[in-house]
C-alpha cells in the first residue's frame, strides 16, 4: 500500500537527507529510492552539524555494494541539487570529474549548490559537457585559475546567477602568456556573488567575463582599492551594473 502510494499518487519528490541516519538510509535507498529517482525533482546532501560524516557514512564513493554518484545521471526531473559542507579528504578532486560530467549532463537541473573539500587545494573541476538547463551556480572554495572560468561559462551558457567563494590569494591567477578567451557572446549572468575573495586578478577575470551584470555582491580580503579605483572597475568592466554591495576586511577592521 505504501509502495502504491508513493509511486501512483505523488508526482514530484523533494529529498532532504541532512538529519538521516546511517541505517535508516540503509533502507531507504535500496527499497524506495530506486521507485522514484524519475521524478526527484530536488536533491540534498551534507556533511554538517546535524547529519556528522553524512557523505562518508553514506559510503558515496565509487565501491561496490554503494550508492554510487554515477546514478545521478537517472535524476532525469532533477532541477535542484545541494551538496553542503561535504569533506571527502579521502578523494581528489580529480576523482569526481565524472560526477560533474553527469551533473552538468542532467537536462532539468537549474540550481546547483556545490560545497566540498578535496585531498589538496583544487575542489572543482570543470565540467566537460555542455549544460543546457543549468542557470543558478553556488561554488564554495574555489581555488581554480582564474582563466578557466571562460572554460566554465563556455560549458554552461544559460547560466543568470553566480555565487564564489575562494580563498586564493594568488597574483598570478592570469599568467601573461595565456591568451584570454572572453565568455560566450550569448551568456546571460546578471547576478555576481563574490565571498571572501583575495585574488584581485580572480575578481577583475570575472568582471571582464561578465559586462552584463545589474547586481554585484562582492566581500573581499587583503585587496586594496580605493574609490577611484573601483569607479574605472565599474566604468570598464560592468557597464549595466545598477545594484552594488561590497564589504572589504583590510585585516585590521571591516570598512
Amino acid at each position: 500500500r505504501f509502495n502504491s502510494l508513493l509511486y501512483t499518487d505523488v508526482r514530484s519528490y523533494r529529498v532532504d537527507l541532512r538529519s538521516i541516519s546511517k541505517e535508516d538510509f540503509n533502507i531507504l535507498y535500496p527499497a524506495y529510492l530506486p521507485l522514484i529517482s524519475n521524478r526527484i525533482i530536488y536533491l540534498r546532501l551534507s556533511d554538517d552539524e546535524d547529519t556528522p560524516c553524512h557523505i562518508e557514512q553514506r559510503q558515496f564513493r565509487f565501491e561496490p555494494q554503494s550508492i554510487y554518484f554515477s546514478d545521478l545521471h537517472e535524476l532525469h526531473n532533477l532541477t535542484n541539487l545541494k551538496f553542503v559542507h561535504c569533506r571527502l579528504y579521502h578523494l581528489h578532486v580529480e576523482d569526481f570529474r565524472d560526477v560533474i560530467d553527469q551533473i552538468w549532463k542532467l537536462p532539468k537541473l537549474s540550481h546547483l549548490y556545490w560545497d566540498f573539500t578535496f585531498k589538496y587545494e583544487r575542489h572543482f573541476s570543470m565540467p566537460t559537457y555542455l549544460s543546457t538547463s543549468l542557470q543558478y551556480l553556488t561554488i564554495r572554495n574555489y581555488n581554480c585559475c582564474s582563466y578557466d572560468f571562460s572554460r566554465l561559462f563556455e560549458k554552461t551558457p544559460r547560466l543568470r546567477k553566480f555565487f564564489i567563494s575562494s580563498n586564493s590569494d594568488e597574483d598570478d591567477d592570469l599568467p601573461f602568456s595565456h591568451e584570454f578567451l572572453p565568455a560566450p557572446q550569448s551568456l546571460s549572468v546578471t547576478r555576481l556573488i563574490l565571498l571572501s575573495i583575495r585574488s584581485l586578478p580572480l575578481m577583475t577575470s570575472l568582471f571582464k567575463l561578465l559586462p552584463s551584470i545589474t547586481r554585484l555582491k562582492v566581500e573581499i580580503y587583503s585587496i586594496t582599492l580605493d574609490g577611484h579605483q573601483w569607479k574605472e572597475m565599474i566604468v570598464n568592466y560592468l557597464p549595466q551594473l545598477k545594484d552594488f554591495q561590497f564589504k572589504i576586511d583590510l585585516g585590521v577592521g571591516v570598512v
